[in-house]
């Protein structure tokens, strides 16, 4: 038998076609004649198909063994990047964390000084300064409405710290089996994950500890 070539199996699918075209179906001689035509056609595919089988086999090992030499040497760039991601998502913690206490200061600070003034407004109440006493109320009222700024975040070009919420377990015996439909037994933490993201750590479930977290994203 001569080499199977292209061009051979270019010669058959061509000749396939032009025969189904032609071929008329009338009675039971043409029946078995398209039968045979059938078997003929599948016995080319099936050598076209052996043709390209070791082909196909060798191009896959080809492949699987580029795919394994790409995930070796782009290995250590991974590592590398996941560390400085992770030095600097701890960083944006630490900022995060000072930014909570400067709030909570100013919080408290406005507390004090609304606390202050209605107490020195009650002085000059019992002192007959009536009209002090009055000034003293609105500037307390001032105090507790009193709006604190934003912390102006620094931007790098390239990057950013996405904050999110996610969940944590700090009694696993405590979880529920369900809430409020999600089944969390055994404990799926993707569901937990879900519950903190939806309600900005506003929820609670025992035995779970919602925080927020960050994220880097380097374009």
């Amino acid at each position: 038998m001569n080499e199977l070539t292209e061009s051979t199996q270019r010669d058959w699918a061509a000749l396939a076609v032009q025969q189904s075209k032609e071929f008329t179906v009338t009675d039971q001689q043409t029946y078995a004649n398209a039968a045979e035509l059938c078997k003929d056609i599948k016995g080319r595919i099936n050598q076209i198909t052996d043709y390209w089988k070791p082909l196909k086999e060798a191009a896959a090992k080809q492949h699987k063994d580029i795919c394994a030499k790409e995930k070796e040497l782009l290995a250590p760039f991974s590592s590398a990047e996941t560390d400085l991601k992770g030095k600097m998502a701890a960083y944006q913690r630490q900022k995060m964390e000072e930014e909570r206490i400067q709030r909570e200061e100013a919080e408290h600070f406005k507390r004090e000084e609304a606390e202050r003034l209605m107490k020195l407004a009650e002085e000059a109440e019992k002192e007959g300064m009536s009209e002090h006493a009055e000034y003293l109320v609105e500037e307390a009222a001032k105090a507790e409405t009193m709006y604190i700024p934003e912390i102006k975040q620094e931007k790098t070009a390239g990057t950013s710290a996405i904050r999110v919420w996610k969940a944590r377990i700090t009694n696993d015996s405590l979880v529920p089996i369900t809430v409020m439909g999600a089944m969390l037994r055994p404990v799926d933490m993707s569901a937990l994950d879900k519950f903190a993201k939806a309600s900005k750590g506003n929820m609670a479930i025992p035995g779970v500890e919602f925080y927020e977290d960050v994220q880097m994203r380097i374009r």
